[in-house]
């Protein structure tokens, strides 16, 4: 089966998030030309160049637009979205070979599930980014804050209508988390979350969306658990500062740290 023309409702279709770019970015790279390819679709936020014209071809749509964070990068695909399955890239990721096929292996294993998590790699040593469990689960509230945007796909039909908070994720004051509050939004309203224990795609070294011990990640953590958890995140505050400690201990004490917290917390609160 080839590209699907971008009139018709694909398969299975990337939702690209990437900035200042002039043509798609070489997502597809590793996708043998001929071969079975998904469907592109690709939000350019433009904050250093000019917007280029909008791309609509069979298979690649590329829409600019003159904004920046990346939860608004999300939303703007998924209300542009035609793939029954959907999978959240950003640009430097890099299908591994058989992905698709792995996806629909992931969507089989849960045929009831609105959302699919898969792993991903680090690209320099060709290992898992993180332990995953070893077999599939369907995600419960404490599994899915420890999820990656890139990890997640979804079927359009269910999950397709719900968006990512955009006080949150990078280019936003509160810098990272919108993913994690966007499964939590899935799991709220009902809808079953699986994991499926093969990687889809590879990423090179870390990914963005911890940048240090800094007050920002303090203050994005307090709102990012009150966001998650609106009647326990108190005790989940406490409990994270007391689990982080050895890590940001270097870089602030526990007081500081959980007062940062605490005012983003009422800050979100408050808007």
């Amino acid at each position: 089966m080839g590209v699907e023309p971008a009139t018709e409702q694909p398969e299975i279709e990337l939702l690209v998030a990437c900035m200042n770019r002039r043509e798609p970015p070489p997502v597809l790279a590793r996708f043998a030309q001929g071969a079975e390819r998904p469907a592109l679709l690709v939000i350019n936020q433009c904050t250093t160049i000019e917007p280029p014209p909008d791309i609509e071809l069979p298979g690649v749509r590329m829409y600019s637009m003159r904004e920046r964070g990346v939860s608004r990068s999300r939303n703007r695909a998924l209300e542009r979205a035609r793939g029954k399955l959907l999978a959240i890239v950003d640009e430097d990721i890099e299908y591994l070979p058989g992905a698709l096929e792995t996806l629909r292996r992931g969507f089989a294993a849960h045929p009831r599930a609105a959302v699919v998590t898969f792993q991903f790699v680090v690209r320099e040593t060709g290992k898992p980014s993180k332990r995953y469990a070893p077999g599939p689960f369907e995600h419960g509230r404490l599994s899915a804050a420890s999820v990656t945007s890139f990890e997640i796909t979804l079927r359009r039909a269910l999950a397709g209508h719900l968006r990512f908070d955009e006080r949150f994720g990078l280019g936003a004051a509160l810098t990272s988390g919108e993913e994690n509050i966007w499964l939590q939004d899935v799991l709220r309203h009902g809808l079953p979350a699986g994991y499926f224990p093969e990687p889809l795609c590879d990423h090179p070294g870390l990914t963005s969306g911890h940048r240090g011990w800094t007050e920002v990640e303090a203050r994005t953590k307090g709102a990012l658990l009150r966001r998650m958890y609106p009647t326990a995140w108190p005790a989940m505050l406490g409990g994270f500062c007391l689990l982080k400690y050895p890590l940001y201990r270097q870089h602030m004490s526990a007081p500081r740290f959980l007062a940062t917290a605490l005012s983003g917390a009422r800050d979100l609160s408050d808007g």
